[in-house]
């Protein structure tokens, strides 16, 4: 079987656990930019997170996060109303984002256009110029904007294709299993 080295670590991730992680990511993660306004100043902040109501399951995606050498924070178990806990694994950060994109992008099959839109917000800011040590958020830009946007588009409930204006009709013949 396939082995990743990392960086000359021996923690080694398997090609299948690879595959796994992309899989959880696929079913349950999700691919972001945030975005707020601070005086006056609009922000944008790129994270991928995974959320499941299996512990089991986040244990194990933090596990191979780990090994892959890539930071995440844990969210605090929520529990609503009637419902399981449900425990979240959140990554942040343009470095530790085109890592992970680095090694499963091209993996992805159903949330793969979320990744590319992701990956190209967060190289597009990486190769600014630093500033005092940071990146300035003064570089915001309308591409930027346009990435956010088209991330959040995708987003949005049901299939992404349904949303498109230019729906064609070849499914009309469709019937729906139940």
């Amino acid at each position: 079987m396939e082995q990743y080295q990392i960086q000359g670590e021996n923690q080694q991730v398997s090609s299948f656990e690879l595959g796994w992680l992309c899989g959880v990511i696929e079913s349950e993660g999700n691919f972001s930019i945030y975005k707020w306004t601070r005086r006056k100043t609009i922000n944008y902040q790129p994270w991928m997170g995974i959320m499941n109501t299996d512990k089991m399951m986040i244990e194990k995606a933090s596990e191979l996060l780990k090994r892959l050498k890539i930071a995440y924070y844990i969210g605090k178990p929520r529990k609503l109303p009637k419902r399981k806990f449900c425990y979240q694994i959140r990554i942040s950060g343009y470095k530790r984002i085109k890592r992970l994109l680095d090694l499963i992008g091209n993996l992805l099959i159903t949330k793969r256009d979320r990744a590319i839109i992701l990956k190209k917000f967060v190289e597009k800011r990486l190769n600014l110029k630093k500033q005092n040590g940071c990146w300035s958020n003064t570089h915001f830009d309308q591409e930027d904007e346009s990435l956010f946007q088209q991330l959040r588009k995708l987003n949005q409930r049901g299939d992404p294709r349904d949303h498109q204006e230019d729906s064609s009709k070849e499914d009309e013949g469709m019937v729906r299993a139940v």
